[in-house]
């Protein structure tokens, strides 16, 4: 092991009694490290201070090679989901096709497990340590003062990681949007960098003491949002009936932040972008899906090197490691596409219309090719418009919906040329099982 390379287990899923709880690193967002280093920063492996495109790829070990027909249209959508960078402004939803007692969504698990492998750290505490009885929520991510513990304290509002809470002199680890410390929105200026992000508690808004953490409690109890959350707060679906399948502002924040450099100003010679790619089978991608996790639910394996500064980049071959033999007579589910009935037709050069057989209440998806934007187009450029209302894609090739009537329209706009028709596809989405 390189002595300037620090290992790090992410242990993401844990089971504690017949409470599922969720063991944290950080926050608003925060990386990998910030546990022990509050000013760090995290890139991607392959960053080395210069700019570009990063092609990081994930595959699943051949020693799994079984597992391909289950994880494939999870493993696709979760790179193009972390390539896009897309809000999706409600994220939380019905479980549907996961049973709500007993199931595990595999999906949305690796899109917080892959997270981790990018270099965000959870962005809350937990532990008895500092969640004991009494309040809503998890506190933001710091390190210990001088002290040498942990300063915690809601607040008046009673909800941990909240503007109002006190933490006394513990370091704040946490990167807040310096305009109104709002975790769930973008800088309307689409700005991502240190002019707009910063840790430092006096840039602040006047009126707050602490950084707002993209967690529920926050989101429903002072932002009126009731299903949203950053989904690398905690991933798969551990609480019945809910699951995550999508970012949040925070999460793309995360990643955008990173990208400005080691300057950490948008829009100079050293930011970079990311071209994530499902590879299939190998044992020589970035980032390696493997299914002999002893205990607990799923993990990431995870590992820095300096850069410069208080900079790191991850290294290559990241384990994302799953427990086949879950803890509480619970099972892995793999949501798989099940062909839906549609008709397709041509609006323009820039759009089409589907027409989709749909059960009411049940989950269906439209996908096309990643070939259908130019390299200058953005997937935040595509417009859905479903139930008569313009929705944004989960990525560049990606939108899911829980139909209400028995025939749903979807029309989708493209800032320049649709796909052709036949590479177009509509589904149901069902789960399998894991055997």
């Amino acid at each position: 092991m390189d002595s300037d390379r620090k290992f790090y287990l992410i242990p993401s899923l844990i089971a504690s009694l017949a409470a599922f709880l969720q063991v944290s690193d950080a926050l608003a967002f925060t990386y990998v490290l910030a546990k022990n280093e509050a000013e760090v920063i995290i890139h991607p492996t392959g960053y080395e201070g210069a700019g570009g495109e990063l092609t990081i790829t994930l595959g699943l070990h051949p020693e799994f090679a079984e597992m391909e027909d289950e994880i494939a249209f999870s493993a696709e959508h979760v790179a193009a989901i972390w390539t896009s960078l897309l809000v999706r402004e409600e994220n939380l939803g019905p479980s549907l096709e996961i049973p709500k007692l007993g199931g595990t969504d595999f999906f949305g698990t690796l899109i917080h497990e892959f997270g981790h492998t990018l270099g965000l750290a959870h962005p809350t505490l937990m532990g008895a340590e500092v969640n004991a009885k009494g309040g809503r929520g998890k506190y933001s991510m710091a390190t210990k003062g001088p002290n040498g513990k942990f300063d915690i304290n809601e607040g008046s509002d009673k909800v941990r990681g909240s503007a109002d809470d006190e933490r006394g002199d513990d370091a704040n680890a946490v990167f807040f949007k310096t305009s109104d410390n709002n975790p769930f929105t973008l800088p309307e200026s689409g700005i991502i960098d240190s002019t707009t992000y910063s840790r430092k508690l006096e840039d602040l808004p006047s009126s707050a003491r602490s950084p707002n953490v993209a967690s529920r409690e926050v989101a429903s109890d002072l932002f009126s949002l009731p299903n949203t959350e950053a989904m690398i707060v905690g991933g798969g679906s551990l609480i019945p009936g809910q699951i995550r399948r999508g970012l949040g502002a925070d999460d793309v924040a995360g990643i955008r932040y990173a990208m400005s450099g080691l300057d950490e100003i948008q829009g100079t010679a050293d930011d970079y972008t990311l071209q994530i790619k499902y590879v299939g089978v190998s044992d020589s991608s970035d980032m390696i899906i493997r299914f002999d996790k002893p205990d607990g639910f799923a993990a990431a394996y995870v590992g820095a090197k300096p850069l410069s500064g208080n900079h790191r980049a991850m290294g290559k071959n990241r384990i994302i490691n799953y427990n086949p033999n879950l803890p509480g007579n619970r099972d892995w589910y793999y949501p798989q596409p099940e062909r839906a009935d549609f008709e397709s037709s041509i609006i323009n050069e820039r759009a089409f219309a589907l027409q989709i057989a749909t059960e009411p209440g049940v989950r269906y998806g439209i996908s096309w090719p990643d070939e259908s934007l130019t390299e200058e187009e953005d997937p935040s450029d595509i417009i859905v418009q479903w139930n008569g209302e313009n929705r944004g894609s989960m990525s560049s090739r990606l939108f899911l919906f829980v139909a209400t009537e028995s025939m749903t329209e979807v029309k989708v706009a493209f800032p320049s040329r649709a796909p052709e028709l036949s590479e177009v596809t509509a589904f149901k989405v069902t789960a399998r099982k894991a055997n």
